[in-house]
């Protein structure tokens, strides 16, 4: 099975997920009018206390990178790498360097 590098996984991952929302978005059409205040007040929610929608949560989970639909309309890249997540990446990275020293 070919391998590919990270960022063309991810830009592949975000492209089908551009392509996928809207068509599923258009369902929303079809939902009670109650659904769609709760779907729109929970965006608000999520929103107002992250700087993320309920979609950029998915794009998120599912780039594993901090992703955020807004940072287009500035200019900036939509993902970008979570910072907490390359901090504990460092540490581990530091401790099995420490590991491997103290073996040898």
């Amino acid at each position: 099975m070919p391998t590919y590098p990270q960022n063309a996984t991810a830009a592949l991952k975000i492209a089908a997920i551009v392509t996928l929302v809207p068509s599923v978005g258009s369902c929303i059409t079809a939902l009670p009018p109650a659904v769609q205040v709760a779907s729109l007040a929970f965006d608000g929610i999520s929103f107002a206390s992250t700087g993320k929608t309920m979609s950029d949560h998915a794009i998120s989970a599912v780039t594993a990178q901090d992703c955020a639909m807004v940072r287009a309309l500035r200019g900036q890249a939509v993902c970008a790498r979570d910072a907490q997540l390359a901090e504990l990446e460092e540490v581990e990275r530091r401790l099995n360097g420490t590991q491997q020293k103290s073996g040898n």
